[in-house]
């Protein structure tokens, strides 16, 4: 079971846009890390059962989805 790690800031496209261009201009190391993990969250094994039921109604209903949850998406930006 992999631990996922919370970041301080959720929303870091920008964030690596930004890093990307001063890796680029050589501003900063390569291997700079401009995250802030705020938690560790590590799945409970005695869940398993329980997430992987979650796991097989998500895989079996995005494909029908996706579409639909990208142009929600579009318009919830104001991009539509």
């Amino acid at each position: 079971e992999q631990a996922q790690l919370i970041p301080e800031i959720t929303i870091g496209a920008a964030y690596g846009d930004a890093l990307l261009s001063a890796v680029g201009a050589e501003a900063v190391p390569p291997q700079t890390d401009w995250t802030v993990e705020r938690e560790t969250v590590r799945p409970d094994p005695a869940n398993r059962e329980r997430y992987a039921l979650m796991a097989e109604a998500y895989d079996s209903a995005y494909p029908a989805l996706k579409q639909h949850m990208h142009t929600m998406a579009k318009v919830q930006k104001g991009c539509w």
